[in-house]
């Protein structure tokens, strides 16, 4: 069964992504750090860096920063915790509501 894997550069940054059977066999084609993709490890795509745990995709909005707590990058402000359906405006840096259209009762 073939396993993909990650070619990381000397900043932890993926520069290739290959196939191979085992970590041995990836190994012995290339002379980069390799790491076996998993489900815990995300996807990696080229440019991502690797945290040591998982592989960082791009952010959502600039100023959205990583949290090594969440796995992810989380907004300036949290989103309202309500039913409310929301985006994030990134040039005024807020939530703004959606209007959700509902069928008259």
């Amino acid at each position: 069964m073939t396993t993909k894997f990650a070619v990381l550069d000397e900043n932890n940054v993926v520069t290739n992504v290959i196939v191979a059977e085992t970590l041995e066999d990836a190994q012995s084609v290339v002379s980069e750090t390799v790491v076996e993709v998993t489900e815990q490890t995300r996807d990696p795509f080229i440019g991502q860096p690797f945290t040591g745990v998982i592989f960082r995709h791009t952010p959502a909005y600039p100023s959205w920063s990583w949290s090594d707590e969440e796995g992810d990058y989380l907004p300036p402000t949290p989103r309202p915790n309500d039913d409310g359906a929301y985006i994030w405006d990134e040039d005024e840096q807020v939530w703004v509501e959606i209007p959700v259209l509902r069928e008259p009762v």
